[in-house]
This record gives structure tokens, C-alpha cells and sequence, in this order.
């Protein structure tokens, strides 16, 4: 069984760390929620407040270690009899502080093997050791069921495990919801019972990354393309008549022109390998006074929301129109659009980040 257990961890250690675009990062997580400390009596009285702190090493693209304090307080009922506070049942219900700190393993289920930057929605299982210190015990005096009573502060080991999922809302910024059980010593809430004690927690925290950054895809080399007309075909010679005089071959008639002008990523600004083309674009207008351009702007569905898209795109289209018109093609040459993020011209994200410009021959 444990050669198992070792050979089923390499594996998944071995799937995970096959990602070209993970960078190892640090990350900073504050949690707050409700705690429940397992006890005999009512749910309703033994839930208290609970908070965390975390600092997250991502060495991996399935990995954490995450070093964790959490705590606040705990609650525990017991049946005592002669006791200030307890009711006909001999019930007495009182709280205690504790604070735990663990060292946790954590593994992103999404990422095995399937490391994504831009995914949304990543699970996560965890299991940690380490901790509780025990403060400021209300519980009663040492009676019948009270033997594990103790007085200012308590230390005892723990385990930890748990489940959550982190919901991306920005590169370094997750919406994470988590739950998790620790286990303790008997004597953690006072109360002999010949069992371990347990302690559940809900939490609702943001992550912040630090480190953390979206990969950049290489640019693609698109080739301009230009159409012109074929050339005519000879004319054809008669025998026995004189050979009539050579005709000047006209000139190709010009049928249009596509340049794409790409951009980074959330950037409008024309990069000097772009303005190439748009020096191109301008030359070939200049050649062809009569011909006329439309420059549409787009950007890529996995980044921004539709609005901000739609105003990234018209700054683009716009910025290559302006280019073009100060090059001195004339404004009522040049028309602009721009259709965001609803459009995707490419089937690759990174190359929706452009402007498209046709250039077109006037109409006969």
C-alpha cells in the first residue's frame, strides 16, 4: 500500500509540473466565515465566529504549501449540576479562544496535468499538521465530565484537511470559498468525552498573487496580401498577314488590400514592427488616389467584459486611422468600426488583439 500511495504522488507530481506558462508565486489569502465545534447539544449553540490568514508558496502548477493561523472561537456544552448559568437540563454552554497554526499540502484538481492561467473555476483539496494554542476558557469547574478542564492556555498537535474552489475574477485577484475539519486532542474543549475533539469551519476569503502574471503568446507573422489582375493573354498571330504592331500592356488594374495590425495585450499603442504595414497601407493608397479604407477594430473574449472590449477595440482602429491620416491620406478616405469582443475574425485569442484594414479599389 505505500509503494502505491508513492508511485499514485510521483504521478501526480510528474502531470502537474508539465506547463509551459506557470510561473512559481507567492499569495496572500484572508478568510472569514462561521466555526462549529462538535459538542452535545444544539448546532445553534455551539457556532462562533472564524478567521484565517494564509501565505500560499505556488511551486508548482497542481502544488501549494500554504502556512495557515486560523481561529477565534470555539464553543462547548456540558451537564453539570451546581453551576452558576445552568439551566433545568444542567446544561451549561460556555466559549473559549484558540488559535491554530498548520503548515498545508494543497492540490489543485483542475491543473492536473491542465495547467490553465485564464481558468475560472479551480478546485482544491488540502491536508496540513501543526498547532492549537488554547485561551481564556469560560468552560465550568472541574465536575463530572469536566475532567480535561484547563485553566489560561492549552497547547495541543492537530490535523487539518479540507476542501475549496478559488473563483478568478482578475490575474491576482480569486473569490475563494473553503471548508475544513481539524482534529485535536480530547482536551481540546475541555469536555472528557474518550474521543477526539473536532472542529469545522466555513470560510469566504479573496487571494491575492503576487508574482503572478498572464503568459504573453507570440505574435504571428500574417503576410499582406495584394490583388491584381492576370495579365492579358497574347494576342494570337495569323499567318500569312503582317504581324500588327505590339499594343502597350496595360497596367494591372489595382483589386484591393488586407493588412492586419496587432496589438499586446489591454494595449492600444501601434508597435514600430506594425507600423511597417501601416506605411505600406499608405504608400499603396498614394499609388491608387482613388481608393478608399475601412479599419476595424477587435479584441480577444477571454479578457475584459464586453464594454471595456468594445472601447479597446475603437481605440485601436482608431489610433491606426489617425496613423493613416497623418501620413496624409485624406479623412474622408478612411472609415472606422469596431465590434469588441462579440466578433473573433481568428480562431487563436492573441490574434483577435488587432485592427483589419482593407483597403479597396473605387467602384466602377
Amino acid at each position: 500500500m505505500k509503494k502505491l500511495f508513492t508511485i499514485v504522488a510521483l504521478a501526480l507530481i510528474a502531470l502537474s509540473v508539465n506547463a509551459q506558462d506557470f510561473q512559481k508565486n507567492w499569495y496572500l489569502q484572508l478568510q472569514g466565515g462561521v466555526g462549529y465545534t462538535v459538542g452535545e447539544t444544539g448546532i445553534g449553540n455551539l457556532l462562533s465566529p472564524a478567521a484565517a490568514i494564509n501565505l500560499g508558496w505556488n511551486f508548482a502548477p497542481a502544488w501549494t504549501l500554504r502556512f495557515s493561523a486560523q481561529g477565534w472561537q470555539g464553543k462547548g456544552a456540558a451537564f453539570v449540576s451546581g453551576v452558576q448559568g445552568a439551566t433545568n437540563s444542567n446544561e451549561v454552554n460556555y466559549k473559549f479562544n484558540y488559535l491554530q497554526g498548520t503548515a498545508d499540502i494543497m492540490l489543485n484538481l483542475a491543473s492536473i496535468g491542465n495547467y490553465d492561467f485564464y481558468r475560472v473555476f479551480n478546485p482544491y483539496v488540502f491536508i496540513g499538521l501543526g498547532i492549537a494554542a488554547g485561551l481564556h476558557n469560560e468552560a465550568p469547574d472541574r465536575r463530572q465530565g469536566m475532567e480535561y478542564r484547563w485553566n489560561k492556555s492549552k497547547y495541543i498537535p492537530m490535523g487539518k484537511a479540507g476542501i475549496g474552489a478559488d473563483f478568478r475574477l482578475s490575474d491576482v485577484v480569486s473569490l475563494g470559498l473553503e471548508y475544513n475539519v481539524s482534529g485535536f486532542h480530547d482536551k481540546f474543549n475541555s469536555k472528557k468525552a474518550g474521543n477526539p475533539d473536532w472542529q469545522h469551519d466555513l470560510l469566504l476569503g479573496l487571494k491575492f498573487d503576487f508574482g503572478r502574471k498572464a503568459p504573453v503568446a507570440p505574435m504571428p507573422i500574417v503576410e499582406p496580401v495584394v490583388y491584381t489582375q492576370p495579365e492579358p493573354a497574347p494576342a494570337p498571330v495569323v499567318e500569312q498577314r503582317p504581324a500588327p504592331q505590339p499594343q502597350p500592356r496595360p497596367a494591372p488594374r489595382f483589386m484591393g488590400k488586407t493588412d492586419n495590425v496587432f496589438f499586446l495585450l489591454d494595449q492600444a499603442i501601434i508597435r514600430p514592427e506594425e507600423q511597417v504595414k501601416i506605411d505600406e497601407i499608405v504608400k499603396v493608397m498614394k499609388e491608387n488616389p482613388t481608393t478608399t479604407i475601412s479599419v476595424t477594430g477587435y479584441a480577444d473574449v477571454e479578457t475584459g467584459t464586453a464594454p471595456y472590449n468594445l472601447k479597446l477595440s475603437q481605440q485601436r482602429a482608431q489610433n491606426v486611422a489617425d496613423a493613416i491620416i497623418a501620413a496624409g491620406i485624406a479623412p474622408s478616405r478612411v472609415t472606422v468600426d469596431a465590434k469588441g469582443s462579440s466578433e473573433r475574425p481568428f480562431s487563436l485569442q492573441a490574434m483577435n488583439r488587432v485592427a483589419i484594414c482593407i483597403v479597396s479599389p473605387a467602384a466602377q
